[in-house]
Order: structure tokens, then C-alpha cells, then sequence
């Protein structure tokens, strides 16, 4: 031969005298031709195989840090990313989770649960006492008076049945009037007394019709 010949793309020689030329190893490249050496992939890309001229993107829900990898590894559970070539994952964020490695996207906590935090991997159950309607919530509500709710992972509150009140906020059940009183309607925040002279009928709160409601059996006592 008269003169040499440049190695390929994909190879290098970093040597005088060769005979050959070598494939760039995995977790490196080389676009162009008569390379003395292969250059790592960058952060965010990786190349499996040998004789690369480029990397590939770390697919989304995957990641690396690290420049000449061969693979990129998946987001942990609580994490997520959404595109490609990253060099880290994402938090999932309050009233979000993940469970799973690989997450291109986090979940949102269903009604009846709640996540205050970044990076979940689960959500809460609203406790005894509070509710929540809407998904994605980072915190659930208090029952408001007159409503109660005894379980966890409520999505709404209950009315306390005629005869019984719940006079504060996040009360997990309502209480019995006292002799003399009664609540004459569901969802009553308070008691109210009963009329004389018998003792009988109580007044309506709020007034429906300006009708007296009568007592509840077994709640006065005459």
C-alpha cells in the first residue's frame, strides 16, 4: 500500500503501525473518521453497544448522570421525568405518587386521600373526621358542625341524624341533646330547648314555614 487508511466512524487507533483499527467501546462514540480515540457519551444519553458513531437519549421515565454509560437507569418510585435525555429524575409533587420505577408522569391522589409531601409513593387516608372531595389534594378538610364522618379515606361528611349535633369541626360522631332539647332536624350544629308549657314541640332552626317541630320520642323529659 502507497498510504494508510483513515479508520471508519464508530473506530479509532490510538497506536502508530496498525494494522487495524478498534470499535469504540460501549458507553462511547465517534461520528467522524481517522479518530485517534472514542469520546464518552454525555449525561443524559448511553450506548449499549461497541462501534457507536452516536449515544441515544435516555428514554423517558429514565435517567444518568454520568458521562460513557451503557444503560440509563429507571426514575425510582416517587420520582418521575417526562423527557428524554435527562440527567435526573422529577419529585413527584404534593398530592401526587408513584409507585412504580420508570414513571413518565405522577398519579393523583384519588378523593379520600391526601400527599402534603414531594416524592410520595403513596397517598394518605384523610382521617376520621375530615373529608376530601377532589383528587390531587395535599390536604383534607375538617367536617364542618352539624356533619361528622367515624371512618378514614372519607370523600364527604354525614349529617347528624335528627335528635343528635355536632357543635365544633372534624367531629368523628355527634352527640344526643340533653333532656329538654332536641335537634328537630339532620345536620344540626346545636340543640335547641323545648317549649312550655308541656314541654312537647320545639321551635324549627331555622323556622320552616314558621311551624313548630315536635320533639323527638325519647329525647325530653316532661
Amino acid at each position: 500500500a502507497t498510504e494508510c487508511v483513515d479508520c471508519p466512524p464508530g473506530q479509532y487507533q490510538g497506536n502508530t503501525g496498525a494494522i487495524a483499527c478498534l470499535s469504540c467501546e460501549a458507553g462511547t462514540f465517534n461520528p467522524n473518521p481517522g479518530a485517534t480515540e472514542c469520546v464518552d457519551c454525555p449525561p443524559g444519553q448511553y450506548q449499549g453497544n461497541t462501534g457507536a458513531i452516536a449515544c441515544l437519549n435516555c428514554e423517558a421515565g429514565s435517567f444518568n448522570p454520568n458521562p460513557g454509560a451503557t444503560e440509563c437507569v429507571d426514575c425510582p418510585p416517587g420520582q418521575y421525568q417526562g423527557n428524554t435525555g435527562a440527567i435526573a429524575c422529577l419529585n413527584c409533587e404534593a398530592g401526587t405518587f408513584n409507585p412504580n420505577p420508570g414513571a413518565i408522569v405522577c398519579n393523583d391522589c384519588p378523593p379520600g386521600k391526601y400527599q402534603p409531601l414531594e416524592g410520595a409513593v403513596a397517598c394518605l387516608n384523610c382521617e376520621a373526621g375530615t373529608f376530601n372531595p377532589d383528587p390531587g389534594a395535599t390536604e383534607c378538610e375538617n367536617c364542618p358542625p352539624g356533619k361528622y364522618q367515624p371512618t378514614v379515606g372519607a370523600v364527604l361528611c354525614q349529617n347528624c341524624p335528627t335528635g343528635t349535633y355536632a357543635s365544633m369541626n372534624g367531629q368523628v360522631n355527634c352527640e344526643t341533646c340533653e333532656p329538654g332539647s332536641v335537634a328537630p332536624f339532620s345536620g344540626s350544629a346545636l340543640c335547641v330547648d323545648c317549649m312550655p308549657p308541656d314541654f312537647s314541640f320545639c321551635p324549627t332552626v331555622p323556622a320552616v314555614d314558621n311551624d313548630p317541630g315536635l320533639c323527638e320520642a325519647n329525647v325530653i323529659v316532661p
